[in-house]
């Protein structure tokens, strides 16, 4: 077994380790969008609906609970996103409302630091 395989083969085995997925299909998935450089969270959210929370590059941290992958895997669509609220909406400031981005968010995944998921 060449050197590249075996740390394919390991990668895997992390994978399915980690999320405890039994369809081959969906492990081969995250394996492939472990490979594009994607977060491991972020990955998990494409088939685990759950509170996680992103930042991006330029400092906001996006609560959402799933994320879709989009086109070749360069951009995710996070869906469930709670964006805060300003003074301008006439609510407090810091009022979460998860009605303002109904159909999701796409951000480049070059775009996301870190992706964080909420403990049960």
């Amino acid at each position: 077994m060449t050197p590249i395989n075996l740390r394919k083969r390991i990668q895997e085995w992390r994978c399915r380790r980690r999320y405890r997925s039994t369809d081959r299909a969906e492990q081969r998935e995250l394996t492939r969008l472990r490979d594009l450089g994607w977060p491991d969270n972020l990955s998990r959210a494409t088939w685990d609906t759950w509170f996680f929370a992103a930042r991006l590059r330029t400092g906001e941290v996006v609560p959402f609970t799933h994320a879709e992958v989009e086109g070749n895997g360069e951009t995710v669509r996070l869906i469930g996103v709670a964006h805060t609220k300003s003074d301008a909406d006439g609510r407090p400031p810091g009022e979460l409302s998860p009605d303002w981005f109904e159909r999701g968010l796409s951000v480049r995944v070059a775009d996301i630091v870190w992706v964080a998921d909420r403990d049960s």
